[in-house]
């Protein structure tokens, strides 16, 4: 039976060798939590729903390395490797470091339901936004599509918020597949953790396409991000909120009256000939003829890539002709929230760059869970492809 170690005095900090590690030799290293990792870890530290207030300056108490989990009595400050998991036992025991799945994993919305079809003219976005209780594993989601032709573009999107750090991160995938009735798409994503305190969100973007008219299909030169007035054959941008576009084109062809047909809702989308960098903007106030531009207030909805000064673009100006259909659940969220979360909500944007609106309808787009066990008797020191 393994020893309990003694441990040195609080500044005898020992480097382990190479060869002890490989030997699997217990090394006794008192650590020191640098403040600047002390916010990651408090970070991973919430996976097993712990406090997100951060550790202490000193853990407490000498790490003693113990190598790779094995089924064995553990004691306090012993540090073992179980799978991605970097654990360090918090009292002496026998249970296992990494959490253990808790069961199959599952979806929150029902795989048959009523949907209330509902639509709207073009773009539509839809989707449901959870606020987590408990650290969950995510290996995938579901949508669904109500109606599905040729005519319609799909994208799902997914948007995740941490707390910690206030950061975001953001996903947009097109679906290629082409449904003739409708029905639940699976999409398959890198599994991984969210923590508690996280929102995520889940949904999809779709736009029919039917009788879409082009209002505008020309080339204009890119002046940069600016307030200037664009010169002749020239565009500009100020902070992707507001267009200007030179009442003539790079080949010298007067756009007015195009430019001036343009209204709320029409899509502008602007492609780079040499960078072929896209950005997508959808009106929201046509101001009109300014000096000899055209201004219009903006809200982008496609950010890939940067225009180059002076870069020749392409700019096509459409607006939607059919309406778009939107599965609809009035009030689910209303009566159910998952287990695994604290809120639950509706998220709808009707119109490209319009305002999302939180309700208590569900929508859809369902998480596929899979829940877990954590041993309260080790806390996470790392955790490898977090």
């Amino acid at each position: 039976m393994r020893q309990k170690p003694v441990p040195f005095a609080a500044l005898n900090f020992i480097e382990a060798t190479d060869e002890q590690l490989a030997d699997d030799q217990d090394v006794i290293i008192p650590v020191d939590i640098i403040s600047e990792n002390r916010s990651r870890r408090a970070t991973l530290a919430q996976i097993r729903g712990t406090s997100a207030t951060p550790p202490p300056a000193t853990l407490g108490f000498p790490m003693n390395w113990a190598g790779l989990w094995t089924q064995q009595t553990y004691f306090k400050g012993d540090t073992v490797r179980d799978y991605h998991w970097l654990m360090v036992a918090n009292k002496d025991t026998a249970t296992r470091p990494a959490p253990q799945s808790a069961g199959p994993e599952f979806y929150s919305m029902p795989d048959e339901a009523v949907w209330s079809t509902q639509n709207d003219p073009g773009w539509v976005a839809t989707g449901n936004k959870f606020t987590i209780s408990r650290s969950i594993k995510v290996n995938g989601y579901r949508i669904y599509v109500p109606t599905r032709t040729a005519d319609y573009s799909l994208y799902t999107y997914s948007r995740i918020f941490n707390p910690i750090d206030n950061s975001y991160e953001e996903g947009i995938n097109p679906v290629t597949t082409i449904y003739q009735g409708g029905g639940w798409y699976e999409v398959n994503i890198a599994p991984r953790w969210i923590i508690a305190g996280m929102e995520i969100e889940v949904g999809l973007v779709m736009n029919n396409t039917l009788n879409e008219t082009f209002f505008l299909d020309s080339q204009w030169v890119y002046d940069g991000d600016n307030k200037d007035d664009p010169p002749i054959g020239q565009w500009a941008r100020d902070k992707d909120k507001e267009i200007r576009i030179h009442i003539t084109d790079d080949n010298s062809v007067n756009q007015s009256s195009a430019l001036a047909s343009l209204v709320v809702g029409d899509v502008i989308d602007f492609v780079g000939t040499t960078s072929l960098s896209h950005r997508r903007y959808a009106i929201d106030v046509a101001k009109g003829l300014v000096g000899s531009h055209y201004e219009f207030d903006v809200s982008r909805t496609l950010n890939d890539g940067n225009f180059d000064t002076d870069e020749i673009t392409n700019i096509k100006v459409s607006r939607p002709g059919a309406v778009t259909d939107y599965g609809e659940l009035a009030g689910f969220w209303g009566g159910s929230t998952p287990a695994w979360a604290s809120a639950a909500a509706g998220v709808i944007v009707l119109d490209e760059g319009g305002v999302p609106v939180t309700n208590t309808n569900g929508y859809g787009a369902d998480l596929l869970i899979e829940d877990f066990n954590f041993s309260p008797d080790w806390d996470l020191m790392s955790l490898g492809n977090f």
